[in-house]
């Protein structure tokens, strides 16, 4: 029987690991003492291969130069600070905007975008579900950041095209979706205009949305035009999903800043979807198109990745790894097992 230690215990079996990471040549220096905000980092040198992990080898930190893990979008803000910078203003707090779906909206929400603050998940939630109108419910995802959280999200159909708004970093917005010509059943790409390292948190999100019922995904991140400043990821985020559900690729849009703002509150107030004003075309070579390429394995019957937190066994017929609390085994009751089968392998 081979099982993965919890913290607290030890053993010599150990499970594989999860992460295989295709990055840049040279990574831009970002300091880890202190919060990061999302700003404009230099163009990326054409992918390459750090390292390739067999399902059984020892676990190899493909981080590298990455972010710190507590870095969020705004180095002065955390997600309940932007809550209360919401609920300072307490006189537009109380007064309706506009309603969009059963999302009420508020002049202080409204006062959010137009005075260049960070967007929260009600202004999120509630382009999201114009887009969701927009598409005649064609389009899946699209649902509620806030399930993301607790890794709630209702799976996507296998096949089918999605679009979906992820919460990730504590207060940063990034886009998921398989609508390119190079996505398929096993690939997703991730459009983060601070092209930040993806963290653990954010590869359970999207494991939760996809429900991936390969041995191995592809999450690859696309060169897209970089925010300006801290707080204009979430604006990004709502370009992107609407380039995508359009069908069309904001790899190649240079979006126009100065009109992002008022274009969603006029989006929000005539209740139309409309592409945000770009000024140029981008043109990225396709050795740049990704700024990495992330190889997932997926295990257990819950299908996501091993985040190294939770107790493992192995299967001894198929060899594949299970979480303890997934298949209903203890720390205790797994010190008596000798071998032991998973419920796939059991049924046969």
């Amino acid at each position: 029987m081979d099982s993965t230690p919890s913290e607290s215990s030890k053993s010599a079996s150990l499970p594989p690991e999860s992460s295989t990471c295709m990055t840049s040549k040279v990574q831009p220096s970002i300091s880890t003492s202190v919060p990061t905000p999302c700003i404009p980092l230099q163009e990326p040198s054409p992918a390459t291969v750090i390292s390739v992990n067999s399902p059984d080898s020892p676990i190899i930190d493909i981080e590298q130069n990455a972010v710190s893990a507590q870095s969020t979008c705004s180095p002065m803000h955390d997600t309940t600070s932007h809550m209360a910078s919401v609920q300072v203003v307490t006189a537009s707090e109380s007064i309706n905007w506009i309603k969009v779906g059963k999302i009420q909206l508020y002049e202080s929400d409204r006062e959010i975008i137009a005075q260049g603050e960070w967007l929260n998940d009600n202004i999120i939630q509630a382009y999201q579900h114009m887009l969701q109108q927009c598409t005649q419910n064609k389009v899946f995802g699209l649902q509620s950041t806030q399930l993301g959280k607790g890794y709630k999200f209702k799976p996507v159909p296998e096949g089918e095209h999605f679009v979906q708004v992820l919460h990730v970093r504590n207060c940063h917005w990034i886009v998921l979706s398989n609508m390119a010509d190079e996505c398929d059943s096993i690939t997703y790409n991730v459009y983060d205009s601070a092209n930040y390292p993806l963290d653990v948190d954010t590869k359970h999100q999207i494991c939760s949305l996809t429900k991936p019922t390969s041995k191995q995904i592809r999450i690859q991140m696309v060169n897209i035009q970089r925010q300006p400043n801290i707080n204009d990821c979430g604006l990004f985020a709502l370009a992107v999903a609407t380039d995508l559900v359009h069908y069309q690729d904001p790899q190649k849009h240079s979006y126009v800043i100065s009109s992002m703002r008022p274009h969603l509150v006029k989006c929000i107030e005539n209740g139309e979807v409309a592409l945000f004003h770009r000024q140029r075309e981008r043109r990225v070579p396709s050795v740049y198109k990704y700024n990495k390429v992330y190889l997932e394995a997926i295990y257990c019957v819950c299908r996501t990745i091993n985040d190294k937190t939770k107790a493992m066994i192995k299967c001894s017929i198929c060899d594949w790894w299970f979480h303890f609390i997934c298949v209903g085994i203890t720390d205790k009751t797994s010190s008596n097992l000798d071998e032991w089968m998973c419920p796939a392998c059991a049924s046969l």
